[in-house]
């Protein structure tokens, strides 16, 4: 699933944006999001859930990475969308204030 599509450009204020930079763009947005929603799993999770979920990554296993996921956030749908709409808002409001300092 493609989360930082054409809609998530669209909304950031950046539709015009070249193909180059936007693939660049939807990476870094990506990585974040990665980050931000490993550290509201882990603040769900005791030290051994923890120690155990960073051996899966250390071991690139991806089958047993979305297993873990799934059953230690069963609403992983609705973190993943907060996550993407908070990034989002936040780089809509940054594009704002860099439209405006552009105009000024």
């Amino acid at each position: 699933m493609e989360l930082v599509d054409d809609r998530a450009f669209a909304r950031m204020g950046l539709a015009d944006l070249p193909d180059g930079q936007r693939t660049r763009l939807a990476e870094r947005i990506t990585e974040l999001l990665q980050l931000r929603i490993g550290h509201r799993l882990a603040a769900r999770m005791n030290d051994r859930q923890v120690m155990e979920f960073g051996r899966l990554f250390e071991a690139d296993d991806a089958a047993q990475i979305d297993d873990r996921f799934l059953s230690l956030a069963p609403d992983n749908r609705r973190v993943v969308q907060e996550e993407l709409d908070f990034v989002i808002d936040e780089l809509h409001v940054a594009v704002e204030e860099a439209s405006g300092a552009d105009g000024e």
